[in-house]
């Protein structure tokens, strides 16, 4: 029923000024610091009448409570220069949906957005032309002799009819990772079992859910897991590689006493300053138990950086030979287990 002039994807639509604003991903943010402040201003809309009433405008946006999305609208019947209009634009008000008050044959839009400790983001603009409410589908002699009334009255059904096309326009975009956002973001992510920081790694990770799923209880999956949820490179060391109890065992009782005799465990190395704490470490494992074989265990260890060669020390990996010094022996030097003597 309502004809909509709806832009979607600002990074192809001309924008005539830019003050502050990012357009990464095809929308609206801000580019600066939290508690900043920036406006983009829109070239004229054409409505092809001259006269032509502008009224709704809804706009799809992620606005946090310390945030603000302010809209500024100026209409004439004279199409406007570029930047003409800067410096005249009238306040419509705020928030996501508003009815603007202007006339004219070309509309010139300009949207300013305010961060507080988040950044607000605007998704799509939506311009609701010709058939823009019901009254205008009634007969002439309602529109005409019924007045603002009539069409206050039916702007209680028109809004719910108006939402409702709205959500149907929008449904197909809540299935697609690269439009979805927020909670319908997270809805599919769930369904395909990832979880991410953020709406940039999410939509990564989605892309490459079915590949990651195939390979997901390899070593090579482990590992990718790993590094996902700390941002570290593992070691993983599995009971097949050091089995304490084969013939060609370097030194079967060493291996035993770092890894055991359970052939369905595999360690985890990390580096110390992996975690920030004992409980981050914690929330790590509950998380990785989701991510490991059925019937396997893991352990983490924790590499501390010495070049004692004893315990879980690995040459390349958290242990490095220190270079050779010369030194005369004298008096007034001790030996310490940190010397490497050499003739």
């Amino acid at each position: 029923m309502h004809t909509q002039l709806v832009i979607d994807n600002f990074q192809s639509y001309q924008l005539e000024a830019e003050n502050n604003i990012s357009l990464d991903g095809g929308y609206i943010t801000l580019a600066s610091p939290i508690h900043s402040s920036g406006f983009a201003s829109f070239t004229a809309f054409d409505s092809g009448e001259y006269g032509f009433e502008w009224g709704r405008l809804s706009v799809d946006a992620d606005i946090p409570l310390d945030s603000q999305l302010r809209v500024f609208a100026i209409a004439d019947d004279i199409e406007p220069m570029p930047g003409e209009a800067t410096g005249i634009f009238t306040l419509q008000g705020t928030g996501t949906d508003l009815l603007l008050n202007v006339i004219g044959r070309y509309l010139s839009l300009r949207i300013e957005l305010v961060s507080g400790d988040n950044f607000p983001t605007v998704y799509a603009l939506r311009l609701y032309m010709s058939g823009d409410h019901m009254v205008d589908y009634l007969p002439e002699i309602y529109r005409t002799e019924g007045g603002d009334f009539t069409k206050r009255f039916i702007s209680v059904f028109d809004s719910s009819v108006s939402d409702l096309e709205r959500d149907i326009y929008h449904l197909s975009s809540t299935f697609d990772y690269n439009t979805a956002a927020g909670a319908s973001l997270k809805r599919l992510a769930d369904w395909v079992g990832v979880t991410a920081k953020s709406d940039l790694q999410c939509r990564s990770l989605i892309s490459t859910a079915l590949d990651d799923y195939e390979t997901m209880y390899t070593v090579d999956g482990i590992k990718r897991s790993v590094q996902r949820f700390t941002g570290a490179e593992p070691l993983i060391i599995e009971y097949a590689a050091i089995n304490p109890n084969a013939r060609d065992c370097p030194d079967s009782e060493l291996y035993r006493k770092l890894y055991g005799d359970n052939p369905f465990r595999f360690f985890i190395l990390l580096d110390t300053n992996t975690f920030i704490d004992r409980a981050d470490r914690e929330r790590f494992i509950e998380r990785m138990e989701n991510f490991i074989p059925a019937g396997m265990e893991f352990e983490t260890v924790m590499l501390r950086h010495s070049i004692r060669l004893d315990n879980h020390s690995y040459l390349g990996v958290n242990s490095y030979v220190d270079d050779l010094i010369p030194a005369a022996l004298t008096g007034n030097i001790n030996l310490t287990n940190y010397v490497v003597l050499s003739s």
